[in-house]
Formats: structure tokens, C-alpha cells, sequence
């Protein structure tokens, strides 16, 4: 709140005596003082006994002091810049308290479900065919392990998935690796045939050449014994 003395003065000498640099100094206070960070012009011509009219025209004048911003329907909200300053240093200096970003705070069960409910969640995503997932995608989703660069990231969700039945791992020709939820039956159990015809599509969908060998028949088998069946086996 706004220091009494001001605030009294303003409101026992009246509107029509107030000068403009006492005004100022009423709605200064206000702002320096008060709990929230942001007020209105109504809120401060409340605590400082000013008409609204001449806060607004006072906020307007000081605005190498002020900052302004819209709040809800668009309301003007205004702070001093010296306070909207410190505030951002206090939360750039806050340690990070964000337990996915630190070290041992979850465990590798705990990182496994988390990706199982993104990877669940792919699989009713169109934008996801087969409901795969890129690793930087999974990583995006989930922030898991933001303490560590990039590569190191991306080898500790390969790693972490690593043997587990339920998660399908492709990697395309250009080494981009990929994750998906396994297909099931409806008892829960995995649908290892449909599991195989998704593994065969999802290649397809990458672009892979399902069938890159191929040998034409020349002689039958037959036509094999005829020429060679007389021959011993030896070399």
C-alpha cells in the first residue's frame, strides 16, 4: 500500500489543490509500494484520492518511469520500469526447481511412462503415421534430462528404451531413429502379426525398398540335374 502520509495529504487538500508533481509523487509511491506489480488507473486513483482522468493523464506524461501493458479485456495495467526490472532479474537468478530437469529427481521407470503416454498419444495423432515418434520429438514432449547437450540426450532416451518389448525402434535410412507403442490384442497382449504388417507399412512410409533383392530363374531344377547330376561330388 501507498505510503499514508501521501496518500492522506492528496485526499485532505482536494483535487482542484493538488499540483501535478505531488500527484505524481502520490502515484509513484503507489506503485513503488504496492503488493501487486501491476495496477490500474482505477486501483490508483482509489489509493491515492486522485481523480482517474488525471492518474490516467499523469501515467501517460511519466512514461520514461512506466510501463504499460494490457490485461484482461484489454485493460491497461501499469508498473514502474525499475520494479518490472528487478522482478526479471529475481527470475532469471531463480534456480531452476523443475525436478525433469535435474539430475536423479526422476527415475528411469518414472522417464519410461511418461514417454509411453507421448507415444500413446501419437498413435490417435494423424500428424504421427503409426503413431511414431522422432527422438528429438519424445525429448520435446517429455523435457526429460534438459541438463544434459543434445547428443548426450538423445543417446540416453535410445538407451533408456532400450529392450523394451512394448516400444517399437526403426531407424530410417538417413539414421533418424523413431518409437512407437507395439499393437496389442484386445486381452492387452502383443498383436505380434499385426505388429510385424505396421513394422512392414511404417518402412514403406520411410521410403525403404521392401523387396531390394531380386534373382530371376534361369534353368529349373530339372534342367539342373540334367547337366550336372552325372557329376561326382567332389571338386
Amino acid at each position: 500500500m501507498m505510503d499514508d502520509g501521501v496518500g492522506g495529504r492528496l485526499a485532505m487538500r482536494g483535487l482542484e489543490q493538488t499540483s501535478d508533481g505531488e500527484a505524481w509523487a502520490g502515484v509513484r509511491s503507489a506503485l513503488e509500494n504496492g503488493k501487486d506489480l501491476w495496477r490500474t488507473v482505477k486501483g490508483l486513483a482509489k489509493e491515492t484520492g486522485l481523480d482517474p482522468k488525471q492518474v490516467d493523464d499523469l501515467l501517460v506524461r511519466q512514461q520514461s518511469d512506466v510501463v504499460r501493458r494490457e490485461g484482461k479485456g484489454g485493460r491497461g495495467l501499469y508498473a514502474l520500469k525499475e520494479r518490472v526490472g528487478d522482478e526479471r532479474r529475481r527470475r532469471c537468478a531463480k534456480p531452476r526447481t523443475d525436478p525433469e530437469d535435474t539430475v536423479g529427481l526422476i527415475s528411469d521407470e518414472d522417464a519410461r511412462t511418461k514417454v509411453r503416454k507421448v507415444l500413446k498419444k501419437a498413435r490417435k495423432d494423424p500428424e504421427y503415421p503409426l503413431g511414431r515418434r522422432s527422438v528429438d520429438g519424445i525429448l520435446k514432449a517429455t523435457r526429460l534430462r534438459r541438463d544434459l547437450d543434445p547428443k548426450k540426450r538423445r543417446e540416453y532416451l535410445d538407451g533408456l528404451l532400450a529392450g523394451e518389448s512394448d516400444i517399437d525402434r526403426v531407424e530410417r535410412e538417413d539414421g533418424e531413429i523413431l518409437f512407437a507403442l507395439k499393437e496389442r490384442d484386445e486381452g492387452g497382449r502383443l498383436d505380434e502379426p499385426r505388429q510385424r504388417r505396421a513394422n512392414h507399412e511404417a518402412l514403406g512410409a520411410l521410403g525403404v525398398d521392401l523387396y531390394p533383392a531380386r534373382f530371376d530363374r534361369s534353368a529349373s531344377v530339372s534342367a539342373i540335374v540334367d547337366m550336372h547330376g552325372g557329376r561326382s561330388g567332389e571338386a
